[in-house]
Formats: C-alpha cells, sequence, structure tokens
C-alpha cells in the first residue's frame, strides 16, 4: 500500500499513531502526540475535553437520579428508606399519602411509636428487622397507624436489604390490603353463607371435573346423601356405583357435559339394593380457568310422599264436591228399587191370603154348607186384589228393580275406577273407558244446565299413563264446561257438551267442546296458572286447570290445546301420547 503523497511504499503499523497522554500532557510513549502544538496548549484541550466529560456525566447522573426519584415517587406501594437502626432517611410521594403525613413530619416519626397500632406483635420486629440486615427478603402483615388521626389499616410489609454510597439501609415496602382483606372476609362470610343455605336446604353439591372424569368435591349434603366420607366419594373407583335413573340409567357422579342446564327427577340406585328419589341440577362453573359441571342434587323423598298424598287429597276433594249430585244419582235408582219392591212385597202377601182361601175350599171336598158363600168371598177378593194388574205389573216391578240395582252398580263402579289410587306407576289406559266413567260421576253437574253427547273412536289404543289422573284432567274439564255453561243460560235453556275422541299418531286425542261464555283472549295464557280464577270468591279455586297442566303436560309429556270465542263456547283438545314418555 502507497501512503498518499509519498514516493516510497510503506506497510502501517497496527500501533502507530497510537499515543497514550497522561494529565500532565506528556506523551507516555516518548512521541509527541500533536506535533506542532505547545505542551500547555495540549494540556488546556486535554483539560477542556476532561471537563466536558465530566459535566456529561454529571448531568447523566442527575437525569438517572431525577428519573429513579420519579418512579420512586410514583411507586404503587409507600417506600420507606431506614438506616440499620431504624431511623426514616427518605419517604416516596405514596407514603406521605398513605399515612396522611408531610414530609416535615417524616423527620420527628418513629415506626414503633407512630406508624404502628398498639396491637401488633413488637417483638418479633427486631427478629424480622436481623433477618432482614442479613440479607433475607421478610414479608409479613402488620397493622399500621396513621399518627394523624389514629386510624389504622391493615398493611403487608417488606423488608429487604439495600446498599447506597458503601452504606447499609433498609427498604421497607407497605401495602394497603385492607379492601383485599376486607374482600376475602367476604368472600369467606359469602361462602359460608351459601354453606349454610346448601346445608339448610338439604342441597348436596358435587362439583365434577370433565377432563379427568371424575368428581374432585363434594359438601357434607353429598356425604350425608352418599353416606360416604370426601375421601370415598373422590375415590374414582367408587364413583360408577351410584346409578341415577330417570327414563334412563345415568351416572349421578358422572354426568354427560351435554347435559348442563337441565334438571331431572328420578331414582338414585345405590350399592347394597338402597335407592331414594332425588332431583338433579346440572350446570356449569369455572374453576382455576377450567370448566367444571356442578349438580346440585335434592333427596326428594318426603316430596314425592306428599305429592301422593296430595294427588289423593285432590281426588277426594273432586269426589266431595261431586257428593251430594252423586247421592242424587244413586237416590233416583234407589227409589225404583225400593217402590218396586214394595210392590211385589205387597202383592205377594195379597196373592198369600188369596191362597189361603183357596186352601179352605180345597181341603172341604164335595158340598158343603157355606161352600158356595166361600167361593163368593173368593171371587169377592180377587176383584178387590186386580190380580190381572198384579200378574202384569210384578215383572216389571222386578225388572225397574233390576235396573235400578244395576244402575247404582254402574254408579259404585264409575266411582271406584274413578278414585282408584293407584298413582304410583303408570299403566295401560282405555280413555273411552275413562271418559264414560267420568261423565257418569259427573252427571249431577251438567245435567242440569247441558245435554252430554260421546262420540268415541271404539277402535282407540290405549294410553300408558296414570289412570287417576286421567280421570282427574276428564272431570275438571267436563265440569269447567258445565260452569262455563251455566254463566251463560237463563231459565230451563241447556247448552251442549260433546266429548269426542279420535287417534292421531303418536296421540289418542279427546276433544271436550262446550257451548259456553267463552274464555277471553287476555286470559287464555292465564288459566293454568295456580289460583288464577274468574269466578266469584268461594266458587273456584284456580286449581282446577292448573291440576289439568301438571297431569297431561308434565306428567304425560302431551300437549292441550284451547279453541275458544267469547259467547260461543270452548273446545279443549287434549292430546295423550300412547307410548311412554322419554
Amino acid at each position: 500500500m502507497q501512503r498518499s503523497g509519498s514516493g516510497q511504499g510503506s506497510s502501517i503499523n497496527p500501533e502507530e499513531g497510537k499515543n497514550v497522554v497522561n494529565v500532565s500532557g506528556e506523551s507516555l510513549s516518548g512521541k509527541d502526540p500533536c506535533p506542532g502544538e505547545r505542551p500547555d496548549e495540549r494540556f488546556n484541550s486535554l483539560w477542556e475535553r476532561t471537563n466536558e466529560e465530566l459535566v456529561r456525566e454529571v448531568a447523566e447522573r442527575r437525569e438517572a437520579e431525577a428519573a429513579m426519584r420519579v418512579i420512586f415517587n410514583r411507586a404503587y406501594d409507600a417506600l420507606i428508606i431506614h438506616d440499620v437502626n431504624g431511623r426514616v432517611l427518605d419517604v416516596n410521594e405514596r407514603m406521605l399519602e398513605m399515612f396522611r403525613i408531610t414530609p416535615d413530619q417524616v423527620r420527628h416519626l418513629t415506626v414503633v411509636d407512630d406508624l404502628s397500632g398498639p396491637e401488633n406483635q413488637f417483638d418479633t420486629l427486631n427478629a424480622r428487622w436481623e433477618q432482614a440486615l442479613s440479607g433475607e427478603d421478610v414479608i409479613f402483615n402488620w397493622t399500621s397507624r396513621r399518627p394523624g388521626d389514629g386510624t389504622e389499616f391493615d398493611a403487608e410489609v417488606a423488608l429487604c436489604r439495600i446498599d447506597i454510597g458503601g452504606n447499609t439501609s433498609i427498604l421497607a415496602t407497605v401495602r394497603d390490603i385492607s379492601e383485599q382483606l376486607q374482600a376475602q372476609m367476604q368472600q369467606q362470610e359469602y361462602q359460608e353463607f351459601l354453606n349454610t343455605v346448601f346445608l339448610g336446604i338439604g342441597a348436596a353439591i358435587f362439583v365434577f371435573d370433565p377432563m379427568q372424569g371424575v368428581v374432585v368435591d363434594c359438601n357434607p349434603v353429598g356425604e350425608e346423601l352418599l353416606s360416604l366420607s370426601t375421601d370415598q366419594i373422590l375415590d374414582p373407583d367408587s364413583q360408577g356405583r351410584y346409578i341415577f335413573t330417570s327414563d334412563s340409567g345415568k351416572d349421578l357422579l358422572c354426568p354427560d357435559v351435554h347435559e348442563q342446564g337441565t334438571y331431572e327427577e328420578g331414582i338414585l340406585a345405590m350399592p347394597g339394593g338402597r335407592s331414594l328419589p332425588v332431583s338433579r341440577r346440572l350446570f356449569e362453573v369455572h374453576l382455576g380457568g377450567r370448566s367444571h359441571l356442578v349438580q346440585v342434587v335434592f333427596d326428594i323423598t318426603e316430596r314425592k310422599i306428599l305429592e301422593r298424598k296430595l294427588n289423593i287429597a285432590q281426588k277426594l276433594e273432586s269426589i266431595g264436591q261431586l257428593a251430594s249430585g252423586i247421592a242424587h244419582e244413586i237416590n233416583t235408582p234407589i227409589q225404583y228399587v225400593g217402590d218396586s219392591v214394595r210392590f211385589v212385597k205387597e202383592a205377594f202377601e195379597d196373592t198369600n191370603s188369596l191362597l189361603e182361601l183357596y186352601d179352605t175350599v180345597l181341603e172341604s171336598s164335595g158340598d158343603w154348607a157355606g161352600k158356595k158363600a166361600q167361593l163368593e168371598k173368593i171371587e169377592e177378593f180377587k176383584d178387590e186384589l186386580d190380580m190381572a194388574f198384579v200378574l202384569e205389573e210384578t215383572p216389571k216391578a222386578c225388572n225397574r228393580a233390576l235396573e235400578g240395582v244395576e244402575r247404582v252398580a254402574t254408579i259404585v263402579l264409575a266411582m271406584k275406577n274413578f278414585s282408584h289410587p293407584g298413582e304410583e306407576k303408570p299403566r295401560s289406559v282405555d280413555i273411552n273407558k275413562a271418559i264414560m266413567n267420568t261423565v257418569i260421576v259427573s252427571r249431577n253437574e251438567w245435567k242440569y244446565v247441558a245435554d252430554l253427547e260421546t262420540n268415541l273412536d271404539e277402535e282407540l289404543p290405549l294410553v300408558f299413563g296414570y289412570p287417576g289422573g286421567i280421570n282427574q284432567v276428564l272431570l275438571n274439564v267436563i265440569v269447567n264446561a258445565a260452569h262455563a255453561i251455566m254463566e251463560k243460560v237463563q231459565g230451563d235453556e241447556k247448552g251442549q257438551i260433546t266429548v269426542s275422541t279420535m287417534y292421531e299418531h303418536p296421540f289418542v286425542e279427546v276433544r271436550i267442546k262446550d257451548s259456553g261464555c267463552g274464555i277471553p283472549k287476555e286470559n287464555i295464557m292465564k288459566i293454568y296458572d295456580p289460583f288464577f280464577t274468574t269466578k266469584e270468591v268461594g266458587k273456584g279455586t284456580g286449581q282446577g286447570l292448573a291440576i289439568v297442566h301438571d297431569i297431561v303436560v308434565d306428567k304425560h309429556g302431551g300437549i292441550i290445546d284451547i279453541e275458544s270465542e267469547v259467547g260461543e263456547g270452548t273446545t279443549f283438545i287434549l292430546r295423550f301420547p300412547i307410548d311412554p314418555v322419554e
């Protein structure tokens, strides 16, 4: 390489041109670093450059200190710097705000006497202070006090050792955790409240982890329900032995994630053959960022017993309401029987007297005194008895008596079928037969205000359901129809009730049509509400159609439709599925 401006070629030593200069301006290499300059000029130049660097470094340090002061003051927690003896050296603005003091007041305050509540355990503070001086990070809860008004607050204090300018100091970080502790206390109280409520209402809680496929928690009611401890319930091997059976077998302790939001009632079958009726509601919650299923299970044994008793009571109430009418219906054929039997009895007595007269004549054969007079007496007695009438009417009286007995038997059988308490298990029901029984039982309710006509499909299939419930539905609707007609007709007028059946797969359809007053549109959606009634006080409880809806829709999975026009009448369309409800 050729040096510019030189006729000779030479290589550059890497060290060439590098000179080290001390503060006196002399070259440590023995060469002049700045040829052409005087030594004092070179010293002044070096001094100026060094002074600028010092000024720049000082400025940078001040900027860094200012930045650190900003960070120090902007910290969310209160920061207090102490010397090793516990004297306060510096605090940030958050400390002044938290303790409600001024910078001047800080100089005269001590942590123990002024910034701490009297109930603190001060004997442990020295030990924690020594731990911090040894280099350990110490964190503890402390009751702090504001010196101005004496109010106290809960604080979390962290002590750590720092070295500043060769001096050891202790940095205390104070965080106000009053709201946090209050929130935790409220959460704990709320949890205790929920536990008390669930325990009080007898709700068993099971928490299921669908990812692991196991129950991960339960409450004391769950232990009581299954007669197991929590450890036993959480044991995966035992969880498959408890089967919840509604219409199909389901694992109570291993629910299907797709069933969330559902409510079911069924039987909980447990090992040892023990079983009990329960209800189960399933919903989703998130715990620890993961989806879990919570099952709320109630033992509904007592409720089921009450429902059965209530069902029987409702039937008895209906029968009680119809009792006078039924008594009247029975009284009429009983009168037929009584009158006919009395006629036959009197006819028998008269005939027996006539036969005795004949026996007297027959016993004395031949002619004898007074025979002619006796025969004339017999003829007179026969005329008085009107034997022709007796012989003609006696068979009729017997027939009337038999008809009366059959009528009474029919009413009694209808009452027996209607009031049958067998509601525990559903079975096949003949809807047509149920209608005829109900028509007989309710006859006194409608016969004075309406003519009732039946148009029943003789090929109607059987319905799988509850016979007592179906009877109750038919009775309530027919009686309602009679009452609706009663509100409309005047004097000796009569309305019309028509009961018809037909089969429309997969339902058996029952239509009960009346020519009554009809239902206003604004009341159509209310008629199934419990205690809703448009009748006068004392004439309606508002339970009849609510019971109808419960039996048809809830118990049988059926459908109820209503066609009504004010002033023209109403048709109730009841559809019962022929197959068991899934």
